[in-house]
């Protein structure tokens, strides 16, 4: 492979560049938006004077440029034949930036044809500096929403919403957003759900009228999503009606976070909607507690999610998936273990604890069988009425939940319970939407 002379810099100008400010380096200065190509360990080497490539190593050098701004970004990419996606940082600045100089080798493909997408959509006027990561947030999870804009180095929309004498919401959005790309985060949540729901409708229909260019909601909980379809005559498809309202108010982009189950998805019929499953912590956590995976079981406290279950199993590298099923006998029901626990620690899988009574019932049968340890992980803590006073008194180990609903009282309250949040998972996502990088291999990192 031949090599590419880096241009050489001479008193503010480029050598077969174009002009720039020399002194004017803005390398890592807020509001700092990236996008990550994942799995690839990146070392400094602003040494490099052209671009090398060996077996196992590839040398590359990126440069933007503006008028009065630039960037150089010299990265050595120590990598194998197999693992050619990178870490990767595009930053950028504040004026329309153009690419010099890329050049990788062949094993790079998937890298060089994600900066070219840049460059287009720079070309075509869809990634340009103006067209910035602004994210609001209505009141029904504001320290998530702290988190996410803290590590994306940015700061939250000033954003008023009170009530009026008579419960009638007041919205306005104190700055300018006209053509920028605006995330909303704001779950469904209780202790007022409806009124999240209204909140999260206006600030869209709020954000169109102000002429933002793209409005995407992340919804890290999804009131009504257990109620996707009809189980008795002469009743709503509930989780449907919340789609089609949020449907009506035109956002480019819908986010969720492990929707009960994932044909709602489908109730969105013309905004493309992503569902998020937040396994990368959950797999962290477990790491850290160093359980022998040898003697530990991943449990399904119900025949539905069994699909959930199996996927943690994957995961983490468990090898064992049990289920416990729930056989009615006359007005009663029963609930029985399909598969051995003895002797083992059980995880318990599921997507929402709301009064706990399942997994209480579950965790009973799990020790009668002989279970050494049982926890739970579930990705929505709702703990409505006296669940956490229930899970106190329970046999579980530890009660393990996301930040998709504020838990900040609820672990005053409950010494088993323990927290993962969303923020990390959350901020790649508006990264890479921003830059139009898929959202596929978020699971398999």
């Amino acid at each position: 492979m031949t090599s590419i002379p880096i241009p050489q810099q001479k008193d503010n100008m480029i050598v077969g560049g174009s002009p720039i400010d020399t002194n004017a380096f803005v390398i890592g200065s807020p509001p700092l938006e990236y996008a990550l190509l994942r799995s690839i360990k990146v070392s400094s080497s602003p040494s490099s004077k052209s671009i090398s490539s060996n077996k196992n190593t590839t040398t590359t050098i990126v440069q933007t440029t503006t008028t009065s701004h630039t960037q150089i970004i010299s990265s050595e990419i120590e990598t194998t034949a197999d693992d050619v996606v990178s870490d990767l940082f595009i930053h950028q600045t504040s004026r329309p930036a153009q690419e010099d100089l890329i050049q990788m080798t062949p094993k790079t493909n998937r890298v060089v044809n994600q900066i070219n997408q840049m460059v287009k959509m720079t070309e075509r006027g869809l990634q340009d500096p103006t067209f910035r990561i602004r994210i609001c947030c209505g009141r029904g999870n504001r320290p998530l929403s702290e988190n996410i804009v803290n590590l994306l180095n940015l700061e939250l929309e000033a954003c008023k919403i009170g009530d009026f004498a008579d419960g009638e919401l007041n919205i306005s959005i104190d700055n300018n957003v006209r053509g920028e790309d605006v995330y909303i985060i704001q779950p469904i949540c209780p202790p007022d759900v409806h009124t999240r729901l209204m909140e999260l409708l206006l600030l869209i229909h709020t954000l169109h009228l102000s002429s933002a260019k793209r409005i995407t909601a992340i919804i890290p909980y999804f009131a009504y999503s257990r109620q996707d379809r009809k189980i008795l005559p002469r009743t709503p498809i509930s989780a449907s009606a919340v789609a089609q309202l949020i449907e009506a108010m035109r956002p480019h982009q819908i986010v969720m976070v492990d929707l009960h189950h994932g044909q709602i998805q489908g109730f969105f019929q013309d905004v493309p909607s992503d569902n998020l499953i937040p396994e990368k912590e959950f797999v962290k956590y477990c790491l850290n507690k160093n359980f022998d995976l040898s003697k530990t079981v991943m449990v399904s406290p119900d025949a539905g999610g069994v699909y959930r279950a199996k996927s943690a199993a994957d995961a983490l590298g468990v090898n064992t998936v049990v289920t416990i099923l729930k056989r009615k006998i006359g007005e009663n029901y029963e609930m029985q273990l399909a598969g051995e626990v003895s002797g083992l620690t059980c995880m318990i899988i599921d997507d929402i604890i709301d009064t706990g009574a399942t997994i209480i019932e579950a965790s009973r049968l799990l020790k009668e069988k002989g279970a050494l340890g049982i926890y739970v992980f579930a990705t929505h803590g709702v703990f409505s009425d006296d669940a956490l006073e229930k899970l106190n008194e329970s046999s579980f180990d530890e009660v393990c939940v996301t930040d998709s609903l504020p838990q900040h009282q609820n672990l005053l309250r409950c010494p088993k319970l323990r927290v993962f949040s969303l923020a990390n998972l959350l901020a790649e996502v508006i990264e890479r939407l921003h830059f139009g990088i898929s959202l596929a291999n978020l699971r398999k990192q």
